[in-house]
């Protein structure tokens, strides 16, 4: 019968042979640590307080002690979100005369004597300031003739910054994240879920109002959804709406589901490339509700079939796919191609030919079956986006 575990064997580490107790400490200090958005907020938000409770508290003090190490690096494609959360750090922690705050973008660092500035300031705190808050964004597309040095600066650091790091991915691509995610802290910035999505969402509408400028209360319920069935989980077009809507929204009302339909909501040939970006991420339920929508608005189910069919045969010639018929020009279209958004791993070749053969199907049923149109549309949609092609499959 095992031991029943101590409740705080889960901070024990277990000494590697031949280490001492010392080496085990700065292992722990050195080695990366993953976190979710929200403990990452939580943490941090525990650090303030212990500096403000605690006289003489040094920010990097408190961020240790709850687990946060210098660099963090801020991974993710939802830029809105990295930015928000920079902004409340800085607010948090880095706002009063003892600190300071700078940003520079990776994109600028293109030889050694462009690092100067960045490494002068990682090395050297300035007169007034006992700690500070360097930024990087674009950190992914430091140039790896130059990350090792930057990452000894970063890394030279440590005892007065609190170094952030912005980027869109950690892989082989992007050295200098690559060797400073195995000393800080990682943050990886996911695709919200809807549950979230309606939080971040009232949160962003009441970031719009300014201390002591009137402004919307909030915003209705129905309004939170038709935004949603708009934009999906694109923060950035989100933020861009709420902002023009809480300008629009008179003080002290809430902004109402009328206003978005009047100012946000989105023409069906937009919303069409959301249906097939939901069927990329095999959300059935929500792309069959895209489907719905757009023969609310007015599209006919031939219309959608044929954007379908466009927007299959497009993917199958960026993936090298077999596609139907003749490479027609529209097949090349830069414009169409890009508004798809479908990362090319969402759907193999041969999700591909057989996303075509269903689609093929469609169009006979939409033409001369007795069916009821939305329930053919919705059940091939349903099928694509859950890869469940059956015998269209070969």
């Amino acid at each position: 019968m095992n031991k029943k575990q101590s409740p705080r064997s889960s901070s024990v580490r277990v000494l590697e042979k031949g280490k001492s107790p010392s080496d085990a400490k700065q292992t722990k200090t050195t080695r990366g640590r993953k976190v979710s958005p929200d403990e990452f907020s939580k943490q941090v938000r525990a650090a303030a307080e212990r500096v403000s409770n605690v006289p003489g508290m040094s920010r990097l003090t408190a961020l240790s002690e709850n687990t946060i190490s210098s660099p963090v690096l801020l991974i993710g494609t939802q830029h809105v979100r990295i930015k928000r959360t920079i902004e409340w750090i800085k607010e948090t922690l880095f706002s009063t005369n003892s600190s300071s705050f700078s940003s520079y973008f990776g994109t600028e660092l293109t030889t050694e004597s462009s690092l100067g500035h960045i490494r002068g300031a990682l090395t050297n705190l300035s007169l007034f300031s006992t700690e500070q808050m360097i930024v990087l964004y674009d950190a992914d597309l430091v140039k790896s003739s130059l990350a090792k040095q930057l990452a000894s600066a970063v890394d030279s650091s440590r005892g007065s910054t609190l170094v952030i790091l912005a980027g869109r991915a950690v892989n082989q691509k992007t050295p200098l994240l690559a060797q400073l995610a195995a000393q800080g802290t990682l943050v990886e910035f996911t695709e919200l879920d809807l549950a979230r999505l309606r939080k971040w969402i009232a949160k962003e509408v009441m970031r719009n109002v300014e201390p002591g400028i009137p402004g919307p209360t909030g915003i209705e319920s129905e309004a939170v959804e038709l935004l949603i069935e708009s934009y999906g989980t694109d923060v950035s077009a989100l933020a861009a709406e709420i902002s023009k809507l809480a300008l629009l929204t008179a003080a002290g009302k809430t902004i109402s589901r009328k206003t978005v339909e009047q100012i946000s909501h989105r023409a069906p040939e937009t919303t069409s490339f959301s249906l097939v970006q939901e069927m990329a991420r095999k959300n059935a339920a929500r792309a069959s509700a895209l489907a719905a929508n757009l023969l609310d608005q007015g599209l006919h189910p031939l219309q959608v079939s044929a954007f379908l069919n466009r927007a299959f045969r497009t993917l199958a010639v960026a993936t090298d796919a077999p596609h139907a018929g003749p490479l027609a020009p529209e097949l090349t279209n830069p414009w169409f191609a890009k508004n798809l958004g479908v990362p090319a791993r969402s759907f193999s070749p041969a999700d591909i030919k057989a996303s075509l053969s269903l689609l093929a199907r469609l169009d006979f049923q939409l033409k001369d079956s007795k069916l009821p149109d939305h329930l053919v549309l919705s059940n091939t949609v349903q099928r694509i986006a859950l890869r469940a092609f059956g015998e269209n499959r070969q």
